[in-house]
């Protein structure tokens, strides 16, 4: 176990992770320095989003449908699986522009509020049984979309690149099943059930995000989901996740700015 650890750490190169947290103390750093002066604080709320997407591509099996509108922004999902993997992310996108001729200071929140049901299970084997999964979370970005001019870290045109540094509070869990299905002589299938989602908030938000005069910034709520077995096909493995019969559905109602300007 120590020659396999030792192993692994020889072959891990953390110098774009370095680079991408420097990056990111910078920016918050600038962002820190612009509100030494006396700033004011003001609300707006993006109600609308411009687009709905899912990505790396649209799967219109599971990708039942969406809308956008004032505080009325959803997507409709349907999985229901016996085998394989799966990893995708169902993108609200919001836009905003700094109308003025000075930098200021943004915090970003968003929420998600999914209704709907999730559940899996995994069939007995012989002597050991198959392996389930589902994890439900949502993420929150910014995007630095035109008129950021070049990054003074790398140089770079910084337009239509994800600003730097991670928070905590991008990320937040939804929900985590895993189901292990036992042997014929044990304890045989077993079945994970989330309590049903009822539209709980689930917040995510981004913090001190220095916007340059005039630039455009794209915020973008995304609710992941990655399933799958280590083995299956069996009828007795599934992964069901019902985010579309009826009123069910995941809404992102608006994207909330605080915008601090000098």
């Amino acid at each position: 176990m120590r020659g396999a650890l030792q192993k692994q750490m020889a072959s891990t190169n953390f110098s774009a992770a370095a680079a991408a947290y420097r990056q990111g103390i910078a920016a918050r750093a600038k962002a820190i320095g612009l509100l030494k002066e006396p700033y004011t604080s003001t609300l707006v709320m993006l109600d609308t989003a411009f687009a709905i997407w899912e990505l790396p591509h649209p799967e219109f099996n599971i990708f039942i449908g969406s809308d956008t509108g004032p505080m009325n922004n959803w997507i409709k999902v349907f999985v229901n699986e016996i085998a394989g993997n799966n990893a995708t992310q169902f993108m609200f996108y919001f836009v905003w522009q700094n109308t003025s001729d000075t930098d200021v200071v943004i915090n970003a929140a968003s929420v998600l509020a999914p209704g709907g049901y999730c559940e899996i299970a995994a069939a007995p084997g012989f002597l050991s049984g198959d392996h389930s999964w589902l994890g439900i979370y949502a993420n929150f970005r910014t995007i630095r979309w035109s008129g950021w001019g070049t990054d003074p870290m790398t140089g770079q045109n910084a337009d239509q690149t994800p600003y730097p540094g991670f928070q905590q509070s991008q990320l937040q869990a939804i929900a985590g099943l895993s189901a292990w299905g036992g042997s014929y002589f044990g304890s045989g299938r077993d079945v994970e059930t989330h309590p049903p989602f009822v539209f709980q908030n689930f917040e995510v938000s981004q913090n001190q995000i220095l916007v340059p005069a005039r630039a455009v910034a794209v915020f973008e709520v995304s609710f992941n989901l990655s399933y799958g077995f280590d083995t299956g096909g069996n009828t007795a493995d599934w992964v069901y996740a019902d985010f579309s019969t009826n009123a069910n559905a995941v809404f992102c109602p608006f994207v909330l700015l605080e915008q601090l300007s000098p």
